[in-house]
This record gives C-alpha cells, sequence and structure tokens, in this order.
C-alpha cells in the first residue's frame, strides 16, 4: 500500500512540474461576516474554466501564462470580476458583498451551473439549512433528518422511528457525522426531532452510493453535517419560540477578524404544564441540547476549529420507571495549507453515546447504565495537482471503548442485585487514498482504495462451540448448563482477543465515472465496497434508546456490503429544472439478526441469541426537482426491494423464515413524496408535502395452539403480512414581519404549520392478543403513533 501511493504521488508531480503552468488561488469570504463562502464558483473568462469553493472557501485553478478575468459568483451575491496578469503562482482574498434586494424566491445558493450533471458524483445530495427550512416539520421544529426522508431512496419504519434507513440498510449502518464527530443516535423524542438544530447548521452531505475512500466503517450511506462558523465581524442571534421547545442562538467574533464563535441551546418545555395535570404531576419527559463552535483564523496557512454537542433525553414516569440517553460529542480540527497545491487537515475527535433505565424507589430499585465511547484520530492530506488531477489520501484510526451494562442500587434499602460486566474495546486503524482524474472535457474518474484493519482487546471470555451442533450457550442462571460450549478462552485487559486484518475483510475499493453526454446531461456509474466493524443488537422493529453495540468478535463477523449504481441525469430550462433516474443493486454479508425469544441483554455468549445471513436490496430511484423561480421544490419516487436470508446452517434453529429470502423490516415496495414551497409575496411563504409509501411488513401468525390454557401464535415465518399503505399531508405558511425603520438590525417571522392535515391514522405496527369472544383465536391490534392532525405556530426572530 505505502509503495503504490507513493508511486501515486511521483508520478503525478513530474506531470504537473514538467508543464509551464501557474496556480491561482485563494479564500472567497464574506464582506460583512467575513465568513468563508462555501460553494461560491470561480470562471476564467478566456478559458471558460469553472471551479467552486470548498468548505474552507478556498478554490484552486490552473493557468498558462497571459492575461485572464475571473468572474466569482454566489447566489445573493453581487458578481465579482478581477484581471489577472497571470507570470507566477497567484494568490487572491476576495469579499463578496450581498444584494441589498433580492428577490422572495429560491435558488440553490452557490452552485456551479449543471453540477448535478457534470461533477463526479451520483447518489448524493446536498442541502443548505436554508432549504431545509423551507419543508414543513412536525411541532414546527426544523429537522435535518425528516428533510432527508423525503428524498428518493431514504426512509424509516414509521412515525416516532428513530433513524434513518438507506437503499435497503438498518439504522446502524450510517455513518451520521457532526464536525467528523459520530453520532450513535441521531433522535430525540423518539425520533420525533433529530439531534441536529438548524440553527448552527451550515449545510449537509448525504451519500446513498459512489461513497469516497475518505469514509468507511458504515454499510449503507453517510451523512456529513456541518455546523455554521461564527460571524466573524459583529453579533447577532435567533430566538424561536415554539408550542413544545425553544430555542436560542448567537455568534460573533471573539477578535474581530480573528476568530468568532456560534452556540446554541434548545429545550422542550412540555413537561412544565405536566404538574398541573394529576395524572401527569410526577411524569417528566424532555429534552435538551446545546451546540459550540469557536473559529481561529491564526494566518493566512492555519486555521483552527473547536467544536461541541451536548444532549439528553429523560423521561420518568414518577417513581415507577424512568429512563435517559444522549450524546456528547467534541472534535478539534487544525486545517494547514502547505502550499497552494498540498494542505492538511488534521482532526481529534472524541464521542460519547450513554443510555440508561431503571426504578427511582422500592425494595428492587436499580440503575442500568451502558454505552459506547469512541476517539478518533483523522489526518487527511488533499494534494491539487491541476485541473485534471487531484489526489486524496490519509489516515484514520478509530478507539471504541463498549459498556455493555452496569447495575446498581438506586437506594440503600433495595435488595437488587449489582453487577458490573467487563467493558470491551476496540481499534480500528484505517488508510486510506483517491484519485480523481479527468483525462478530456467529456470524462471524469475518482477511483480510491480504503483499507481497514479492526483489533478487539480487553478483559473477554470467548467460547468454542461443538460442530455439527447449533450453537446454544446453555442456561446463565444454571452454573452447570453449558449448553454446547466445549471450551472457553480468557483474555487480560492488554491482550488482542480477535482480529480482523486480512484484505477479505478490510480491502475497500471504490469508483466513481461521469461521462457528459452533452452541457445539460450525463451518465455516471458508480461502485463501493463497504465494511462495518460494530453492530446495534435489537430486536425490535424501529431502534429504541436502549439497544446495545457490539464489535465484531470471534462468532460475529464484520459486515460487508458491495453496490453498484447507474444514473442518468438532464438539467432543462436553464438549469430550472434537475432530473434524475438511478438504478442500484447491493448485496450484503454477514447481516445480524436475532433469533425468536433472544435475549439480548445476556453478559457472556451473547453470539448463540443471533444469527447471520445475507442481504440484497435493489431498486429504482426518480427525481425532479425545481431549483429557481417563487414555486420551488422536488418530486421523489423510489420503486425497491429489501430481503434478508439467514441461513447461518442447515440446522432449523439457526434458520429463520426455514432459510428462505424474506421481506426485511423496512422494505418498501413504493415510496413516493412531493415536496413543494411557494413565494406568495415579498412577505408569505408557503409549504407543502404529500409522503405515500407502502405499508412495511410484520410477522402474522401462521397458526394457533394451545399452551398451558393459552392460546399461542405460531410465527413461523418472518415479515409474512404487511400493515396499510402510508400516507400524509403536511402544510406551513411562514410570514416575514416587515421590518420597521427603528428596528433594522431585528428580522422576526411566524411560522404555522399543520402535520397530517386529514388526519390520517397510519398504522405503526401491529399485534396479536386473545380475542375477548373466542378464547381459542387471536385478534390483530393496531397502533398509530398519530392519530390527529397536529397544529403548531413557531416565532423566530433575529437580532
Amino acid at each position: 500500500m505505502k509503495h503504490f501511493l507513493s508511486l501515486i504521488i511521483i508520478t503525478s508531480f513530474t506531470l504537473v512540474f514538467g508543464q509551464e503552468k501557474y496556480t491561482i488561488s485563494g479564500t472567497i469570504t464574506d464582506t460583512e461576516t467575513g465568513e468563508e463562502m462555501i460553494g461560491a464558483t470561480v470562471q476564467v473568462k478566456e478559458t471558460k474554466e469553472v471551479t467552486a469553493t470548498n468548505l474552507e472557501g478556498y478554490f484552486s485553478l490552473t493557468v498558462s501564462q497571459g492575461n485572464y478575468t475571473l468572474v466569482i459568483k454566489s447566489f445573493g451575491y453581487d458578481d465579482y470580476e478581477l484581471t489577472l496578469n497571470v507570470t507566477k503562482d497567484v494568490k487572491i482574498a476576495p469579499k463578496l458583498s450581498s444584494i441589498t434586494n433580492i428577490l422572495n424566491e429560491v435558488v440553490i445558493s452557490g452552485e456551479k451551473q449543471d453540477k448535478n450533471v457534470t461533477k463526479n458524483e451520483m447518489s448524493v445530495f446536498e442541502l443548505s439549512s436554508e432549504k431545509i427550512e423551507k419543508a414543513p416539520q412536525v411541532f414546527g421544529e426544523v429537522d435535518v433528518i425528516r428533510t432527508i426522508q423525503l428524498l428518493p431512496g431514504v426512509s424509516t419504519v414509521g412515525e416516532g422511528a428513530s433513524g434513518f434507513n438507506v437503499r435497503g440498510g438498518n439504522v446502524d449502518q450510517n455513518l451520521v457525522l457532526l464536525d467528523e464527530a459520530p453520532i450513535y443516535n441521531s433522535s430525540h423524542f423518539f425520533g420525533l426531532f433529530s439531534t441536529f438544530n438548524n440553527d448552527v447548521v451550515d449545510d449537509l452531505k448525504l451519500y446513498k452510493g459512489g461513497i469516497p475512500a475518505t469514509y468507511g466503517g458504515r454499510l449503507s450511506s453517510v451523512l456529513d453535517v456541518n455546523q455554521k462558523v461564527g460571524d466573524y465581524q459583529k453579533h447577532h442571534g435567533k430566538v424561536g419560540v415554539g408550542i413544545i421547545s425553544g430555542r436560542a442562538s448567537l455568534e460573533g467574533p471573539l477578535i474581530k477578524d480573528k476568530a468568532s464563535f456560534i452556540a446554541s441551546y434548545r429545550r422542550t418545555w412540555a413537561d412544565i404544564f405536566f404538574p398541573l395535570v394529576d395524572d401527569l404531576r410526577d411524569t417528566k419527559v424532555f429534552f435538551y441540547d446545546s451546540n459550540i463552535k469557536l473559529s481561529f483564523k491564526l494566518n493566512e496557512n492555519n486555521k483552527l476549529y473547536l467544536s461541541g454537542y451536548y444532549g439528553r433525553d429523560k423521561f420518568s414516569f414518577g417513581d415507577q420507571f424512568g429512563f435517559n440517553w444522549g450524546n456528547g460529542l467534541a472534535s478539534v480540527k487544525w486545517i494547514h495549507r502547505f502550499s497552494d497545491r498540498l494542505s492538511l487537515d488534521q482532526s481529534v475527535v472524541y464521542s460519547n453515546y450513554s443510555y440508561g433505565l431503571g426504578i427511582p424507589v422500592g425494595s428492587f430499585a436499580f440503575d442500568w447504565k451502558a454505552g459506547i465511547t469512541t476517539w478518533i484520530n483523522k489526518t487527511d492530506f488533499n494534494c491539487y495537482l491541476n485541473d485534471e488531477n487531484t489526489l486524496h489520501f490519509g489516515l484514520q484510526a478509530n478507539n471504541y471503548t463498549f459498556n455493555p451494562g452496569e447495575i446498581s442500587k438506586a437506594s440503600p434499602e433495595s435488595q437488587a442485585t449489582e453487577s458490573k460486566a467487563d467493558k470491551l474495546f476496540a481499534l480500528e486503524p484505517s488508510i486510506y487514498v483517491s484519485h480523481e482524474w479527468k483525462p478530456n472535457d467529456k470524462l471524469s474518474i475518482h477511483y480510491g482504495l480504503r483499507y481497514n484493519q479492526f483489533y478487539k482487546f480487553g478483559i473477554d471470555t470467548v467460547f468454542k462451540y461443538q460442530d455439527g451442533v447449533p450453537m446454544d450457550a446453555g442456561d446463565p442462571s444454571n452454573p452447570t448448563d453449558n449448553g454446547t460450549i466445549i471450551d472457553t478462552s480468557f483474555y487480560g485487559k492488554r491482550e488482542i482477543s480477535n482480529q480482523y486484518n486480512s484484505l477479505k475483510y478490510g480491502l475497500a475499493p471504490r469508483l466513481g465515472i461521469t461521462y457528459l453526454l452533452n452541457d445539460r446531461s450525463s451518465i455516471k456509474a458508480s461502485y463501493n465496497r463497504m465494511f462495518q466493524y460494530i453492530h446495534l443488537i435489537s430486536n425490535t422493529t424501529a431502534v429504541t434508546p436502549v439497544d446495545l453495540w457490539r464489535p465484531s468478535d470471534t462468532h460475529i463477523k464484520p459486515a460487508i456490503s458491495d453496490q453498484i449504481a447507474i444514473g442518468y441525469f438532464r438539467n432543462f430550462k436553464e438549469n430550472t429544472f434537475e432530473t434524475s433516474i438511478e438504478a442500484y443493486y447491493k448485496w450484503s454479508q454477514n447481516i445480524v439478526d436475532y433469533k425468536a425469544g433472544a435475549d439480548l441483554f445476556i453478559e457472556n455468549g451473547l453470539e448463540a441469541e443471533l444469527l447471520s445471513g445475507r442481504g440484497r436490496a435493489y431498486g429504482l430511484e426518480f427525481m425532479v426537482s425545481k431549483n429557481k423561480g417563487k414555486l420551488s421544490g422536488w418530486v421523489a419516487y423510489t420503486l425497491s426491494w429489501t430481503q434478508l436470508q439467514i441461513k447461518q446452517s442447515d440446522f432449523v434453529e439457526e434458520q429463520i423464515n426455514e432459510g428462505k429470502w424474506f421481506a426485511a423490516n423496512y422494505d418498501k415496495r413504493h415510496d413516493i413524496t412531493i415536496t413543494a414551497s411557494y413565494a406568495l409575496s415579498k412577505h408569505w411563504e408557503l409549504g407543502s408535502n404529500l409522503s405515500i409509501a407502502s405499508g412495511r411488513p410484520y410477522n402474522s401468525p401462521t397458526g394457533v395452539y394451545e399452551f398451558r390454557g393459552n392460546t399461542v401464535g405460531n410465527f413461523s415465518e418472518r415479515n409474512n403480512a404487511r400493515i396499510p399503505t402510508y400516507h400524509r399531508l403536511d402544510l406551513s405558511a411562514t410570514h416575514e414581519f416587515p421590518k420597521k425603520k427603528a428596528e433594522r438590525k431585528r428580522e422576526s417571522s411566524l411560522v404555522i404549520s399543520v402535520y397530517n392535515v386529514y388526519a390520517r391514522k397510519n398504522i405503526y405496527s401491529v399485534y396479536f392478543v386473545t380475542d375477548e369472544e373466542n378464547n381459542s383465536e387471536l385478534s390483530a391490534n393496531s397502533f398509530s403513533v398519530f392519530g390527529s392532525m397536529i397544529p403548531s405556530v413557531t416565532y423566530n426572530m433575529k437580532f
């Protein structure tokens, strides 16, 4: 690998510096705030060469000696032109001024013309915070996760469910990042809110396929969210007050033009009114979160960013029961520019996800806590060779600490048995390299390679099971029952109990190809192999906050996924309409599922409660979006199949559905979303969202039998029935209050929204109980999260 990387770099540099070329580079900023301009386009008039600024507002172009005119554009800003006489490498620092009178219509700001057609990316979607705000949201709260669920290929198992599913992947197969820190549960309030406060979100990028080599560790997707950089010039803030929640944010300079900050806080307050209701007097149901980011311009070639996030959900029902969960994140990022061609991003990241439940009082009062902690060290290099060649390479090491659970007494008089499982540790080092190559004006090729390793270490007990019989760890409550265990290995704190360092479990190639048919259309294809070494162990349809994360080990193999995709992209009417159609096929190995009646909270022998198998997902995704004019939005349609085959051995005990393929819990045949925003006038904007989707599968009994006088269902087939079709309409209206002369610095708006306008009772789950009239039969019962429309009003103010 080391020799391969060195060969690429040496060869590329030889090609570059053998030519008489010069570099025009620089950082584009906002005149008023000093913030870097992300996605601003820079065009050389004479050569028609166009590029766009990166996340740091930086751009670089290669030209021959001569006179050139640069045209810099970004939506909402005046065009900037600059004439240069290039006889050597040139650095510039353009500052763009915002347009004072801009039409009240939507345009994708800062995007290069035909970017979706020409850029060598597919299965990728980018959203700014401004566009996210256009979609109607539950309880009037702007929400990142709910917005991406409106895109083709992205779905959820139902209302109130945590996380999201991408192209047939489970929720734990998504790598969710906030300023490079992984988030293990991206939801508040059981999925009704996300962990992302849009007031501090700058932009996001969702990769459904064609995932670059810089990312790894998950099978299905990457959601990369960046927080805003605070204003370097002046202080200002936002306040939002809704029916059940409120939020506030503030940003400004610490040292003008040198250092800035942005901070936010958000909390629900419905629980404040619970004491007024007798039945809810001792109930607490709320969440809160806070964000902060500090930015420093150390000098022309060095920048430093410090980011933090902390959020918590708390639910308690008096003295009966309670549980809580939350994320804590911190990251430090140093950007150093060695030259106009080579830059370094060095990051150190901390992520902690912890959760717990318990009974606060009584003879068996207890607290149970568990969680996962991750430290990441990432060194990332970006080498711009010329307009046709760019190299990206780096190193990454993830260090995991798994806390399987510990039980303590919640009160001195409690008779609960205290216990503490040994923590598990793992190390996941990676190296990656990618090359973006443009051999001619029509063809772009982006290829890369990532190599991962995985080591599990720490105090551990590993069982060896008898061959030729089903795996059985015995009865944990009976010390003499060893099941089919024939040997036990014990490992100390610093000993490696298992490792995956072969090419089979670590070599991940990536490939993306774009071919331009003409200026307005292209065809694209991609391939990626992904590995996942940590698994979310759950036996519920939707992920719950207390599901367990476990590392790969001797028996639980790393999951592997391969995906191929091909697409056609076409724009119409000068980029007013963007259209795309993509087809994909994904096949997976070592997918973890659970046995019927599995106990997932045992300390040792968990592998005997689990099964592994294969997965396949394939489908078509259509999308039409309108990005200009008073009416904007998109129509998305997905036709897909997601299936699993769990046949660990020929024994029926180690099979699901008799080893036959069956639909996954999150399989939905059809999924349609229509999202629209209309600028009715200068001060009024209307929004709507219509969602229609096939019902997801559930287990229906194939028969009944009597056991000890009770009627019991025979659930021999997995996911053999489907809930009814899901459909929902949301509407919103936003009023921007006219500014008064004495309050020119203050802006305010009122957002009125209605979630589930026609009060559709969409079924979330189906369960079976003994029929009251006929004890020998089972009757089906359904549960809906929302059974009525939910109006909301939110007042927002900027100051």
